[in-house]
């Protein structure tokens, strides 16, 4: 079994817009992730993909979502870590590699390019999680 992290950003606390990823190599869309280094939290992990992968540095983790996991020809069971991310300054986009694009998407243009039905899936049946913590942000402290 693998232990990822990944990140769903939002564009601000709307949820109006997120940002997706393409990869030249693999060919596809989909959301920041990557392996949990050693000696690494899930929490820097995440963190570390997001500003490798799209260059933002500058951001606020809103709160863990539900695991995603997947079996994975090479790998066998991935177990990705999965966060929302709200983005502080969000034109300070940068991908990794030469060719992968960084796009920011209204959530039916999420759902249209995400490659993976699986992931499209998480997404489309996280939309409450991801609005309860949103929400969570305006409640006053007690």
């Amino acid at each position: 079994m693998t232990i990822k992290a990944g990140a769903i950003i939002a564009r601000d606390i709307s949820l109006r817009y997120f940002l997706l990823l393409f990869r030249s190599k693999q060919r596809d869309w989909t959301f920041p992730k990557g392996h949990v280094g050693q000696g690494e939290t899930v929490r820097e992990a995440v963190l570390r993909e997001v500003r490798e992968e799209t260059g933002l540095a500058d951001v606020r983790v809103i709160g863990e979502l539900p695991d995603f996991a997947y079996e994975h020809k090479k790998e066998s069971m991935v177990i990705i870590k999965m966060f929302l991310i709200l983005a502080l300054n969000p034109e300070e986009l940068r991908p990794e590699f030469s060719g992968d694009n960084l796009e920011w998407m209204s959530i039916d243009e999420v759902k249209k390019k995400i490659s993976y039905e699986n992931l499209r899936s998480y997404f489309e049946n996280n939309r409450q999680n991801i609005i309860s913590l949103v929400q969570e942000l305006s409640q006053p402290i007690k």
